[in-house]
């Protein structure tokens, strides 16, 4: 089952790159603040992905984590932690 959850999750990423059955057409309606934060060498979600989805959003601020991978939160817990709450205040 697993394989076939990794099978579901990469097609969703790259349905939603291409923009086929997706949100990112309404990514501009958005008009809450959105914090959106990826590593730079992450495989599983580019991180031009999250910089192009962040530019769709008129309120959005996005993070990079230059040295990091997919598991950046947990590469930078204190960094990140620190991004959130002052996101949220």
């Amino acid at each position: 089952m697993r394989g076939e959850n990794v099978a579901a999750q990469a097609a969703a990423n790259a349905a939603w790159g291409a923009g086929e059955d997706s949100a990112w057409a309404g990514l501009e309606k958005l008009t809450l603040p959105v914090l959106v934060a990826n590593g730079a060498h992450d495989v599983m979600i580019h991180a031009y992905q999250s910089y192009a989805m962040s530019q769709r959003m008129p309120n959005a601020k996005v993070v990079l984590y230059s040295d990091a991978g997919h598991g950046f939160l947990f590469q930078h817990i204190e960094d990140f932690g620190n991004e959130v709450l002052a996101f949220l205040r």
